[in-house]
């Protein structure tokens, strides 16, 4: 059963789920555009709600998105669908952030994104590959 994003309690931050920078592959397409090459990106981070990453293509604002998201040991996926939510620029790249908010995902698939997040905050060699993956972040922006 799918369901739409319901309503929660935000945190102090303005977010409705634990946001966490975790490895992930996104292969994503615009809803509005079938035929367009799907694009496959390296996830920035995640959440039960949305998610980030850098990409060469340009989305616009507020289009939506289907995307596939894997997980190590990436034979499986999840699917939903996605608003824009965020485009930025970055400075010096031929690159843009891109912040997605999940729109339509299975409740099942939303316990499987916090499950491993959860898996990768509480697991020691798991969170020095994502500290290291954080501080790589930090000095390309």
């Amino acid at each position: 059963m799918i369901s739409l994003l319901t309503k929660r309690v935000m945190s102090a931050d303005g977010r409705k789920y634990r946001r966490f920078k975790a490895f992930s592959l996104l292969k994503f397409f615009q809803i509005s555009d079938p035929d367009q090459r799907r694009s496959l990106v390296n996830g920035r981070d995640i959440s039960a709600g949305g998610a980030s990453f850098f990409s060469d293509s340009e989305l616009p604002l507020n289009s939506i998105v289907k995307a596939d998201i894997y997980f190590p040991p990436l034979n499986d996926f999840i699917a939903v669908m996605a608003k824009v939510a965020r485009v930025l620029r970055i400075k010096d790249r031929e690159q843009s952030l891109i912040g997605l908010n999940f729109v339509l995902i299975d409740p099942e698939n939303r316990s499987r994104i916090d499950s491993y997040i959860s898996r990768m905050a509480n697991d020691p060699v798991g969170r020095a590959y994502l500290d290291r993956q954080a501080a790589y972040y930090k000095r390309h922006l």
